[in-house]
């Protein structure tokens, strides 16, 4: 495995590139991180890599400064640099001092993740031509090779220090939380480690390796794991045969399959019904998604939630957490929203359909912001009255109807005036004001200010701030 350190002093941005890249699928393990070029040279001190990705902007030591020092004092580590945009000056000093490649941050807002991967990942192997060759004509040293994983990221050294004597030799890290062992067929010392290994580690015994190629099998592993293993882990026996049949069934998953089911979990009708919900979560499981997609899927979802109810109960607001180390992890988190939001509704005494109808005319509102809005019209809509969508709505978000719409008009109408250059005609338009004049004097009621000046005296504190 390529070993690969990040670089970045942005912790989400850090955190973002360690789960979103298919690492796996190219040979490579994140195995460590760093917020700067002295904590980057301080792990370094103490620990091998393959590849160093750092950022080039950073506080104290900048990207072209720790490339130096890295050169000087390992020479054998591949470095690249990952830049903000694609500038010639820093790229072509980059190169010229060491660099095997660069990444700019719009390649990684376009996704272009395997072939950015795949380029880095040739180059390093060219680099190790020759061992790499040796390498590859390696026959596993015999038949039966087990393997050990942990659901929650646990180092080896605590298995091993857990269950004192269970290995002869140091298991070999063929992957992210991925060990291998070979050993000789002992019935007495199988049956040891089957007992022994609890969760959260799991065992998987592989047979009928022969004079199997061992760089061919460690592939087979990782592809084994990265697509099925987060799903569905448990310790059991498997002949290569089997592992290879496996791998081969693994199909990828489509687009349009993608969108449809994001698609049907942006569609927050599962927040109600449990029927419902159960069918989405077994859905998603069974396609399977390797996880840099899966996650990707889960920040919609996240985004979709928070979007909808985040005026109607901040303590609904969801995190999604850096890591995910199993399918129990996701179904665990999907839960916990799924219930806390049954604990909302049943401590308002709503009933899940009154729920449904009013975030959807709360979702009607956002959608259609720039037309008319009218209580009948909504309430018809979401097939209710008109008093009683009026009376359940005040109950759900502690307004009527009419102040609601205003606020969201005003909150947009905020927005467009700090983040756009719109004429204050176009932005009374987009937030559902025919007449300007109007739109100004409802706005300045709101806030005490005028569009105009509102405006001014945003820029002036961003400049300031700045």
């Amino acid at each position: 495995m390529i070993r690969v350190l990040i670089v970045e002093d942005d912790k989400f941005a850090r955190q973002g590139i360690i789960d979103a890249l298919p690492w796996e699928e190219h040979g490579m393990v994140v195995a460590g991180e760093a917020s700067n070029g002295k904590a980057a040279l301080d792990i370094l001190a103490e620990q091998k890599f393959d590849l160093i990705l750092s950022d080039y902007s950073m506080p104290g030591m900048n990207g072209l400064e720790l490339l130096k020092e890295v050169k000087e004092k390992y020479p054998d580590t591949a470095f690249g640099m990952i830049t903000l945009y694609e500038s010639f000056d820093i790229i072509q000093k980059a190169l010229r001092y060491g660099a095997i490649d660069y990444i700019s941050k719009i390649q990684l807002e376009e996704e272009n993740f395997d072939t950015m991967l795949s380029n880095l990942q040739n180059k390093i192997l060219e680099r190790r031509e020759v061992q790499q060759k040796a390498k590859s004509v390696h026959i596993c040293p015999r038949d039966t090779c087990y393997l050990f994983s942990c659901i929650n990221n646990q180092d080896l050294d605590i298995l091993c220090d857990k269950y004192p004597g269970i290995f002869r030799e140091r298991p070999l890290e063929i992957g992210l939380n991925i060990y291998a062992c070979y050993m000789a067929d002992d019935r007495e010392e199988e049956e040891k480690m089957f007992r022994t290994i609890k969760w959260p580690w799991y065992l998987v015994k592989v047979t009928g390796l022969g004079r199997y190629e061992q760089e061919k099998f460690f592939h087979l592993v990782r592809r084994y794991y990265r697509y099925h293993m987060f799903y569905y882990h448990e310790s059991s026996t498997i002949a290569i045969s089997w592992l290879e049949r496996m791998v081969q069934g693994i199909r990828s998953v489509s687009e349009d399959e993608i969108g449809e089911i994001q698609e049907a979990w942006m569609d927050t009708d599962w927040l109600y019904d449990e029927k419902v919900f159960r069918k989405r979560l077994h859905e998603l499981r069974e396609l399977c998604l390797p996880f840099n997609v899966l996650f990707k899927l889960l920040v919609k979802v996240e985004d979709a939630v928070n979007r909808k109810y985040e005026d109607l109960f901040q303590d609904v607001n969801l995190h999604l957490p850096y890591h995910f180390y199993s399918w129990e992890d996701v179904s665990g988190w999907l839960e916990a929203v799924f219930y806390k939001m049954n604990q909302y509704i049943s401590e308002r005494q709503l009933s899940p359909g009154v729920m449904k109808s009013i975030t959807k005319s709360i979702q009607i509102i956002y959608d259609e912001i720039s037309s008319p809005l009218l209580v009948q019209s909504i309430a018809e809509r979401v097939n209710m009255s008109r008093s009683y969508f009026s009376f359940c709505f005040k109950k759900v978000t502690g307004e009527s109807f009419n102040q609601y719409v205003r606020d969201k008009r005003i909150k947009i109408a905020k927005e467009y005036l700090e983040k756009t250059d719109f004429t204050i005609m176009e932005i009374a338009e987009k937030c559902g004001y025919e007449d300007e004049k109007y739109f100004s004097r409802v706005f300045k009621q709101e806030t005490g200010l005028l569009p105009t000046r509102y405006r001014k005296d945003r820029k002036a504190h961003t400049r300031v701030i700045l």
